[in-house]
C-alpha cells in the first residue's frame, strides 16, 4: 500500500467507535480548534499507535475522550481517507450499542453528543467521515437483520 502521494510510504491507521443507543442515535463528537478539522463532527477516535491493533486503538480512544468503557466492539467499516496535509490514513470504524448506564463525558473536542443519523447531512461533517459512517451502519443493520433471521 502507497500513500496517496505514490511514495510508497504506508497509510497511517486510525481506529474509532461509533456508539449506538437505544433510540439508533449515534455519538458525534463535535472537534474544537485544535488537530484536524476544526468545528467539524465526526466519531470518537484517533490513530493507531505502533504495536496497536485498530480494536485497542479504538476502546482507548473512547475511553480517553468519553470515558466510556465499551463491552462487545464489531467491525463496521474501513476505508482510506486523506488527512488535512495530504497524507493518506486507513480508518476502521467500530460499532458498540451504548448501556445507557455510564456517563459519557467530554474530555476532548467542544462537544459530544448523540445525533440522529438522519442528521448527518445537515452537519458538517469531516471529510470522508459521513461515508465511514454511513457503511458503518449499514453493516450493522445487515448485521442485525442477519441475528435476526437465524433466531426466528
Amino acid at each position: 500500500m502507497t500513500n496517496d502521494n505514490g511514495a510508497g510510504i504506508p497509510p497511517s491507521r486510525g481506529a474509532g467507535v461509533l456508539l449506538i443507543d437505544r433510540r439508533g442515535w449515534i455519538l458525534l463528537q463535535l472537534r474544537d480548534a485544535h488537530g484536524a478539522y476544526p468545528h467539524h463532527w465526526g466519531t470518537v477516535g484517533g490513530q493507531v499507535e505502533a504495536g496497536e491493533s485498530p480494536d485497542v486503538a479504538a476502546r482507548r480512544e473512547l475511553a480517553e475522550e468519553t470515558g466510556y468503557v465499551a463491552d462487545a466492539l464489531w467491525q463496521g467499516a474501513e476505508m482510506m481517507l486523506t488527512l488535512p496535509d495530504g497524507t493518506a490514513r486507513l480508518a476502521t470504524l467500530f460499532v458498540a450499542h451504548y448501556d445507557g448506564l455510564q456517563p459519557i463525558l467530554c474530555h476532548e473536542g467542544a462537544a459530544i453528543t448523540f445525533v440522529d443519523p438522519v442528521a448527518l447531512d445537515s452537519l458538517p461533517i469531516y471529510p470522508g467521515q459521513a461515508a465511514l459512517i454511513r457503511m458503518a451502519l449499514r453493516s450493522w443493520s445487515e448485521r442485525d437483520q442477519d441475528s435476526m433471521e437465524k433466531h426466528c
